[in-house]
């Protein structure tokens, strides 16, 4: 027996690409060409046992494709942000594929039992990402620890976003190297003063999924937490972010904290004005798989649509005085089932061409919640078919918007008739 892995998928990678090709493995062994050869793979999900898969080989070269995406996609789902250094138990998953030969150990099928003789075997981590058509992967642009640069957060988002003072918000990341995690947060004032505070930590373990709020409400909940520190480490009891502050920064630090870049920067500017429409913040699943959010500030419309089943009666009956006629009041159409959806128009802001590409993800998501104060995840779907993305090339695009509709997911409640 010689079985032998030719090609194998990153050991850490997202779950969703074309054809699930960055979870496929590709096998060769010096037994296919025996009776009715199968090349085995039993797969573990999260270290439990799931299924065995069986291939034949190929007829021209002997060799074997097995792609496993599909089984494990069913154990990964994903995870909103509700509080500090949250672990996203549900964005990814570990597996291992242990590979085997089936056969009989002849070329005329004379044996008649089949035994299973296993080989090499593989382990790697999935969450639940999307690699797109013609995009250039690299798994350590992601994982935190592992890139020297910076990795990215899960968020194909700009880096730098306008939030008001009581919105929430929150990032999610991936982790490349086992460590102690915190987050810097340098918050910048109206004179121009910046300082710096930690939320600490958390230990987490390569190809976990993590996250945490990162708005101006979150962050003063985790001062009332006791979690929020100055670069003395003194505990702050008094909200780090308000209506002097300009402008805020998150990045992820190793902790205890050192000089060493482990995330990109995020940028938030802060406004306190008031809001001349029904803000109308939504949060979405995104392509990288975390969540964003984003708020539509202008005018809004809300509609009720109702769907109702009728049955009809004779109005008249015989009467107390022996005559056949009707009382005023009695009905003869009557309503016994009536359903009813609201739905809501938003529209947002001007914006640059960076977060008009970003937002439209939404429109693509299976994922959507309206988010209100808490935060409070409102189920939605996006009923918009279709979205135009423009860039600001020429001077018929200078302006850029993006209207949604949406229902919410669940019917309003009726009475029956």
């Amino acid at each position: 027996m010689a079985l032998t892995i030719l090609s194998q998928p990153e050991e850490i990678t997202s779950i969703y690409s074309i054809d699930g090709d960055n979870l496929a493995f590709v096998l060769e062994s010096t037994e296919s060409a025996l009776c009715s050869m199968k090349y085995v793979g039993d797969l573990y999900v999260n270290g439990n046992y799931i299924t065995t898969v069986k291939n034949s080989p190929n007829l021209v070269d002997g060799k074997c494709v097995m792609i496993f995406n599909r089984i494990i996609e069913d154990f990964i789902s994903s995870d909103k942000n509700t509080t500090y250094f949250q672990t996203s138990t549900n964005s990814y998953a570990t597996y291992s594929v242990i590979f085997g030969e089936e056969t009989d150990g002849t070329y005329d099928c004379s044996n008649g039992t089949f035994d299973i003789l296993y080989g090499p075997s593989f382990s790697g981590n999935v969450w639940n990402g999307t690699i797109q058509y013609g995009e250039a992967f690299d798994s350590t642009d992601w994982e935190m620890g592992n890139n020297s640069g910076g990795a990215d957060f899960l968020t194909n988002s700009p880096d730098e976003q306008t939030i008001y003072i009581t919105e929430n918000s929150q990032l999610h990341w991936l982790t490349g190297t086992a460590m102690g995690q915190s987050v810097e947060v340098s918050v910048t004032d109206d004179t121009n003063t910046t300082t710096i505070y930690y939320i600490l930590s958390q230990s987490a373990v390569r190809g976990q999924v993590s996250s945490i709020g990162t708005g101006p409400v979150d962050i003063n909940d985790y001062v009332i937490d006791g979690i929020v520190r100055d670069q003395g480490f003194t505990i702050m009891t008094q909200s780090i972010i308000d209506c002097s502050t300009v402008t805020y920064s998150v990045q992820l630090r190793e902790f205890p904290v050192t000089t060493t870049t482990v995330s990109k920067i995020k940028y938030y500017n802060v406004l306190c004005d008031c809001n001349r429409f029904t803000p109308y913040r939504i949060v979405w699943l995104n392509k990288r798989g975390g969540y964003d959010s984003y708020t539509f500030r202008l005018k809004s419309t809300r509609t009720i649509t109702t769907e109702s089943k009728e049955w009809s009666r004779y109005l008249s009956s015989l009467q107390p005085d022996d005559s056949f006629s009707y009382q005023v009041g009695d009905r003869g159409r009557s309503v016994y089932s009536s359903r009813a959806f609201e739905g809501v128009t938003v529209v947002s802001e001007w914006m640059s061409a960076e977060d008009h590409n970003w937002v439209a993800e939404l429109f693509e998501s299976p994922d959507v919640y309206y988010m209100q104060f808490g935060p409070v995840y409102i189920p939605i779907v996006i009923t918009k078919k279709s979205v135009e993305i423009r860039d600001k090339k020429g001077w018929s695009n200078r302006l850029l918007s993006h209207t949604i509709e949406f229902v919410y997911a669940n019917e309003r409640v009726n009475q029956r008739g």
